[in-house]
C-alpha cells in the first residue's frame, strides 16, 4: 500500500489467525470447523469486498469508464463448519472476464505476465523503498508445483494388496510391479496432480507418450478403463468428495448429485479439445 494507507484491508485478525495454515490446507474439498471456520468466512467476505470496492471497480477499457470486469458479490452465510467446494466459492461471488480478454491473456502469457509483474514491482518498491532487492519480485513468483503420483502410486498399490487386479488404462495389460502413474494430460503443459488426472499405467507405453496428449481415438478407446479405475479407486471412498470436486473446478462440466462417471468423461474430452487447440500439444495414441 502507498504510505500512509495503512495494511490491506483484509489483512485483519481473521487473516492473520489463517497464516498458522499452509497452502496445502486450502485445497478443494477441506472441511473447516470451529474457529477456523469462523475465521475463513471473515476473511473471504473482507477479500470479496476488497475486490469489488478496488480492482473490480477502477479497472476499465482504456479512455472510459467501462469496466473490464463484471463481479458480483455473494453472500456468505455464518457457518461453523463450511467445505471449501463449488457452492461455497460460488457464494463468495463471481467474476466474469470477457472472453476476448481471456484468449488474449491465454495465448499471449508469455509476453503480458513479465510486463505486468514489472510494473507492479516498481510500483510496490516506489511505495515501500525499505524491502530488500528483489523481494517483491521473489513473493509475487508462482509457487512451483511438485510432478507428485506418490498419493494415487500408495492407493494403487493397496487395491493391488485387496487383491484385485490392476489395468493400464492406455492398453488393457494387466499390471504387476513394473507400472506408472501417468498424468493423463501432461504435467508439463497443464500442472494438475488432481486425482482424476492420474492414471496408472505400463511403464513403457508411459515412457512413450512423455509429453503428449492422447488423440481423442485413444482416448475413447481407454474410456471403460478409465471410468473403471475412477470407479474403484474413488468412488464409495475417502477420496469421492475430493475427486469429484477437484473434477468441478478444473474441468468444463458442472457436476451435481446425480452426475456420473460418464458426465465426468465428458469435461475430459472437452478439456482435450481446450489443451490442444489453445496449446498445440502433440498428440499420442498407442496404434
Amino acid at each position: 500500500m502507498p504510505p500512509g494507507n495503512g495494511p490491506p484491508a483484509f489483512d485483519d485478525k481473521h487473516f492473520q489467525f489463517l497464516r498458522r495454515l499452509s497452502a496445502s490446507d486450502f485445497r478443494l474439498g477441506r472441511r473447516f470447523t470451529g474457529a477456523e471456520a469462523q475465521h475463513l468466512i471473515e476473511t473471504f467476505r473482507a477479500i470479496r469486498d476488497t475486490i469489488r470496492e478496488g480492482p473490480a471497480h477502477f479497472i476499465t477499457y482504456p479512455g472510459t469508464q467501462d469496466q473490464v470486469f463484471e463481479y458480483g458479490s455473494g453472500h456468505i452465510r455464518s457457518s461453523n463448519a463450511i467445505t471449501l467446494d463449488l457452492n461455497f466459492l460460488k457464494a463468495v461471488g463471481t467474476l466474469r472476464v470477457p472472453r476476448h480478454v481471456w484468449d488474449a491473456l491465454t495465448r499471449h502469457a508469455s509476453w503480458i505476465e513479465p510486463s505486468i509483474l514489472s510494473r507492479w514491482v516498481e510500483l510496490l518498491e516506489n511505495y515501500d523503498g525499505t524491502a530488500p532487492p528483489g523481494a517483491y519480485r521473489d513473493a509475487l513468483s508462482w509457487p512451483n508445483v511438485e510432478h507428485s503420483t506418490r498419493e494415487v502410486r500408495t492407493l494403487a498399490a493397496q487395491l493391488q494388496e485387496s487383491g484385485g487386479p490392476l489395468y493400464c488404462v492406455w492398453s488393457g495389460k494387466r499390471l504387476n510391479d513394473g507400472y506408472d502413474i501417468d498424468h493423463c494430460f501432461p504435467f508439463k503443459h497443464w500442472p494438475n496432480n488432481h486425482l482424476w488426472n492420474l492414471l496408472p499405467a505400463a511403464s513403457g507405453i508411459n515412457t512413450k507418450k512423455s509429453d503428449r496428449l492422447p488423440s481423442a481415438k485413444q482416448l475413447e478407446a481407454a474410456a471403460e478403463r478409465i471410468q473403471g479405475w475412477w470407479h474403484r479407486a474413488y468412488q464409495q471412498t475417502d477420496y469421492e468428495t475430493r475427486f469429484y470436486e477437484e473434477a468441478n473446478a478444473a474441468l468444463p462440466l458442472s457436476l451435481d448429485d446425480t452426475s456420473s462417471l460418464e458426465d465426468l468423461l465428458t469435461g475430459l474430452r472437452r478439456q482435450r479439445v481446450r489443451l490442444r487447440t489453445d496449446q498445440q500439444i502433440a498428440e499420442w495414441s498407442t496404434a
